[in-house]
């Protein structure tokens, strides 16, 4: 008899898409980066700067962004490219809030 093999039943549970497609988060079907890998909004140390570019030309003209940008300040989200700003944007944006 020969062997088969079989694909995987079980899905590999991944936090950050779990929180993105619940329901309350509806703005995230109408991003323009819906399907792009993770590794495009998410630079790791010493990495070229090339992808931080792609990942804020695609958030250009995102009809989210700005839900996108609230999201990642309400949730304290501290990593990651979000309404297109780099963490280091984001905490600059806050942190000007606060001083007005």
């Amino acid at each position: 008899m020969a062997s088969v093999k079989r694909k995987p039943t079980h899905r590999i549970y991944d936090p950050f898409n779990h929180i993105l497609r619940h329901k309350f988060y509806d703005w995230t079907d109408s991003a323009k980066c819906k399907g792009t890998p993770l590794s495009a909004w998410f630079l790791k140390p010493g990495e070229n700067h090339a992808p931080l570019e792609s990942a804020r030309k695609i958030c250009r003209g995102c009809p989210v962004k700005k839900d996108c940008l609230a999201f990642a300040e309400a949730n304290d989200i501290y990593y990651g490219v979000w309404g297109g700003l780099t963490p280091s944007e984001r905490k600059k944006r806050i942190l000007d809030k606060g001083q007005k």
